[in-house]
């Protein structure tokens, strides 16, 4: 059982790598693995800290899901295009989800995750590269665009590749900024942290056990409070800073990881 100190590092820890490009599922297995939690002895406390990110975006870009939902109701073109991009963008995991979830979540060796980590700072480091090149092209308010992204973000089922590093740099890919392309994926993380709470929910309540609430409140402050400020610390970085010190950062992390154990995968 979580104690208060665990419950609120574990927070803190999933407040910040939900959206940090860094993987929160990724750094989850860590802790599991090197504590000797077994994964299904933290699911409520999962189901609980992923509400709590979902609160924070939803706090943080309250003011763009209002105007959303006023241009909605107002039967907005511009509206409508972007309810249906966050649609398209989140068909592709849900399908993965239904069909493939057992898969994904069965890779829980650190190695596995260190692997991952690996290539998702190859992703970034790539998406840098060819990004300023502009050689593909989608337009944000097309179909198109939101498939490529919701494909990437598919990528990020699998612990250490992280889903906001994989949907941003899928976005930077297709002709879009940096800052607008942090902007839809966080938008998109709503159905996404949605979606997997309710899947947990409706097939793995049975599997939650003894539940004690203290531990769960205090990690869901405290991953609500550090999601929070991450969303805001990371629109404000992607205006003017690139992916590569989030890359650095899971070289190093991969590398350490895979030196006691060399075998990949």
């Amino acid at each position: 059982m979580l104690s208060i100190f665990e419950a609120i590092f574990l927070g803190l820890l999933q407040g910040i790598t939900e959206f940090f490009p860094i993987s929160s599922s990724g750094h989850l297995v860590l802790f599991e693995s090197y504590f000797g939690y077994h994964p299904s002895e933290l699911l409520a406390f999962n189901v609980a800290v992923h509400l709590a990110t979902l609160f924070a975006v939803i706090c943080y870009f309250y003011t763009d899901l209002k105007s959303l939902a006023q241009g909605l109701l107002q039967k907005s073109d511009s509206s409508m295009k972007l309810l249906l991009a966050l649609v398209v963008a989140t068909i592709p995991v849900v399908i993965a989800g239904l069909f493939a979830g057992d898969v994904f979540e069965s890779i829980v060796q650190p190695n596995q995750v260190a692997t991952f980590m690996l290539l998702t700072a190859v992703l970034f480091i790539v998406t840098e590269y060819l990004a300023p090149k502009k050689l593909i092209r989608l337009n944000p308010k097309r179909a198109g665009y939101a498939l490529v992204v919701g494909l990437f973000q598919v990528l990020a089922m699998l612990p250490g590749v992280s889903r906001s590093g994989s949907t941003l740099a899928a976005s930077m890919l297709v002709g879009q900024t940096r800052s607008n392309s942090a902007r839809f994926s966080f938008l998109i993380a709503i159905p996404a942290i949605l979606g997997a709470v309710v899947y947990t929910l409706a097939f793995k309540a049975e599997t939650f056990g003894n539940i004690n609430s203290l531990p769960l409140l205090a990690g869901f402050i405290a991953a609500f409070v550090s999601g929070f400020f991450s969303i805001k610390f990371l629109m404000h970085l992607y205006q003017k800073h690139s992916l590569k010190p989030f890359a650095i950062y899971l070289v190093i992390l991969g590398a350490l990881l895979l030196y006691p154990d060399p075998s990949v995968l």
